[in-house]
Formats: C-alpha cells, structure tokens, sequence
C-alpha cells in the first residue's frame, strides 16, 4: 500500500488512501511543504502530476508509518 512512506505517490492516489477530497489534500500538503516535510517532484510520466517524497526533515518526526497524529487524538486509532 502506497503512503508517505512509499515515496512517490500521487497527491491525488495519497487523497484517495487517505479518503480525503482532493482539493483538501491540496491544502494539507501545502503546509507540509511549507514546513518543509514533504516535497513534489514533478512526475517523470505525467508532468500534470507530482510524486510526493518526505524531505530528511519529514522522516525524523517519528511518526508511525499510515496513522496520523490528529487521529490518535480523536481516538480513532491507537
């Protein structure tokens, strides 16, 4: 299964993993990239889509690979 772990995917396949509008995504990695987490790259197939890649600086933040902290919070997933 494709996530932020597997570098590569698509803003729109990780919207579809994440069962988040695409246009939500959007806005999500925006501030990831802003914070310097995550990075596009263009796709070498598509140049319409970006490959989406953790910077160094994303993979030290000790996150546990497909569970976002917000959800831990609401007491969706443990």
């Amino acid at each position: 299964m494709n996530d932020l772990s597997d570098p590569g995917i698509s803003q729109q396949a990780l919207a579809g993993h994440l069962g988040v509008l695409p246009s939500r995504m959007v806005l999500l990695l925006d501030g990831l990239e802003q914070k310097r987490l995550v990075e596009r790259i263009s796709s070498p197939d598509d140049r319409r889509n970006y490959a989406l890649h953790l910077t160094p600086r994303g993979q030290q933040q000790g996150l546990t690979p497909g569970v976002h902290p917000g959800y831990r919070q609401l007491g969706g997933m443990q």
